[in-house]
């Protein structure tokens, strides 16, 4: 039986009606079929979420890309267009609900930013502008250095070309104390963090879209959900 994974989904405002519609790219359901696993998408309603989940046997969370982080989740003034409280508040719900049954948990893209600021981190809004060197990384491939040395011996790469879809960024400097990156950009962006006692994992690109280090995606998502081992 292929194992479950509760997923999040971006928030999108509705064109033809008033409110807000709830999103998943297809791609994800292609991308974790191959490594074996079934997503179980979560509406974005908060808390609730949790109790909707309450019954289900899941293997793991995974926090999908999408939507920015909202200014007052990290600590931060001002609004941002593409900044939905909901889903801060169902992302937070759902890592709870991960350390509370000690399963794993991966963060992608946004939700590897949810995941350093859910646990205390900070958040720079541009990374054109706040990283000197860092340029573009929206809608780019770029080099990504794995630097944890016994994480590339388990995975076998050093060095990755990821897609990169984000704005909002982190680097050292801005890392929640109770994280440990493993992997960053020449510039110094951390593209994947972890947390050193729970099975827990953020990483940057987006492994359901099309990305030259698809396969080291499915053997991440495999090892993490399906064989239950990071380290």
């Amino acid at each position: 039986m292929p194992c479950r994974v509760a997923l999040s989904m971006r928030v999108i405002p509705s064109t033809d009606r008033h409110g807000r519609c709830d999103a998943l790219e297809q791609d994800w359901h292609t991308f974790l079929r191959d490594c074996g696993i079934v997503a179980l998408p979560v509406p974005n309603i908060g808390e609730p979420a949790v109790e909707w989940l309450d019954g289900i046997e899941l293997d793991g969370v995974v926090l999908s890309g999408g939507n920015a982080i909202c200014p007052e989740t990290c600590g931060a003034s001002g609004t941002l267009p593409n900044a939905f409280p909901e889903r801060d508040l169902t992302e937070a719900a759902l890592i709870r609900l991960a350390r509370k049954r000690g399963i794993p948990l991966v963060g992608v893209c946004r939700g590897m930013l949810m995941l350093n600021v859910f646990f205390g981190g900070g958040l720079l809004q541009d990374l054109k502008t706040d990283v000197p060197g860092a340029g573009n990384h929206l809608y780019t491939v770029h080099p990504c250095n794995v630097t944890s040395p016994h994480i590339a011996e388990v995975l076998g790469a050093e060095t990755l070309e990821v897609n990169s879809y984000h704005k909002q960024g982190v680097t050292q400097s801005e890392l929640s104390p109770e994280l440990r990156p493993f992997a960053a950009c020449p510039a110094g962006v951390l593209e994947g963090i972890h947390h050193p006692e729970l099975p827990f994992v953020g990483i940057q690109w987006h492994p359901e879209r099309d990305n030259p280090a698809a396969a080291w995606d499915r053997q991440l998502f495999t090892r993490i959900f399906v064989h239950m081992e990071w380290e």
